[in-house]
C-alpha cells in the first residue's frame, strides 16, 4: 500500500516539475520579449518542444506502470491477509 502511495506521490511530483518548467519557459520568453532579445529559430524551438513532450509522455507511462504494479502488489497482499485471517 505504501509503495502505491509513493508511486502516486512521485508521479504527482513529476507532473508538478513539468508544470514548473513550462512556467519558467514562458517567464523567460516574456522577459526576453520585454528586453527585445531574439530567441532561437522556430525549428530549434519545435525540436525542443517535441523532445520535452516525448520525455513527459515517457515519464507519465513509467509512472502509470509503477502505480499499476504497486496496486497489484497491494491487492495481492490484501488477498493474502484475508486468506490468512479466514483460515
Amino acid at each position: 500500500m505504501k509503495a502505491a502511495m509513493d508511486a502516486v506521490r512521485d508521479a504527482e511530483q513529476a507532473k508538478a516539475m513539468a508544470e514548473q518548467k513550462v512556467f519558467a519557459a514562458k517567464l523567460i520568453q516574456h522577459i526576453a520579449k520585454e528586453a527585445d532579445i531574439k530567441g532561437p529559430p522556430w525549428s530549434v524551438k519545435k525540436k525542443a518542444i517535441a523532445q520535452a513532450k516525448k520525455k513527459a509522455a515517457q515519464a507519465r507511462k513509467t509512472a502509470e506502470k509503477r502505480v499499476a504494479a504497486a496496486r497489484k502488489r497491494a491487492e495481492a497482499a490484501r488477498a493474502k491477509a484475508a486468506k490468512t485471517a479466514r483460515g
